[in-house]
C-alpha cells in the first residue's frame, strides 16, 4: 500500500510524477505542452473491502482544495474531481502526490487524472 509513494529510481522522481509524464508525452503528441489552464478530472476508488472513509469524509478531507465533486452514478462508489490547471508543472506533480496521500489517508486509491487537449488554435498561440 505504501508503495505508491516511492522514489523512482529514474532521476530521483516518484512514480506518481512518472505516470504523470506518461499522460503529457501523449498531450505533446498533440502539440500541447500541459501549460495553459484547462479541465482536469481526478479518479479515485474506495479499498475494496469496504474500509475506506465515506464520501462525505472524503469530501470533508478534501475540501480544501476547492476542487468540484462529480456525481456520476457509473463510476459509483468512485469519486470524481475536477479543477481548472496547468498539467506541466513540477508543482502539479506534488499536487498529485498530495491527493494520492489523503486519498490514502481516507482509504481510498488515487486512480489518476485526466485533461482536455489544448491545440495552438484554442490557446491563441
Amino acid at each position: 500500500m505504501f508503495g505508491w509513494f516511492r522514489k523512482s529510481k529514474v532521476d530521483g522522481r516518484s512514480d506518481r510524477a512518472l505516470k504523470n509524464d506518461k499522460i503529457r508525452a501523449a498531450l505533446g503528441d498533440y502539440g500541447d505542452s500541459g501549460a495553459g489552464p484547462r479541465e482536469v478530472v481526478h479518479f479515485a476508488y474506495p479499498a475494496p473491502d469496504g474500509s475506506g472513509a465515506g464520501r462525505d469524509d472524503l469530501m470533508l478531507a478534501l475540501a480544501y482544495l476547492n476542487m468540484e465533486f462529480i456525481e456520476d452514478e457509473v463510476l459509483r462508489p468512485g469519486a470524481i474531481l475536477r479543477e481548472t490547471r496547468e498539467v506541466a508543472s513540477d508543482d502539479f506533480d506534488r499536487h498529485t502526490e498530495e491527493l494520492a496521500g489523503v486519498f490514502l489517508g481516507q482509504g481510498w486509491h488515487y486512480d489518476g487524472w485526466e485533461c482536455t487537449v489544448q491545440t495552438k488554435r484554442e490557446t491563441g498561440q
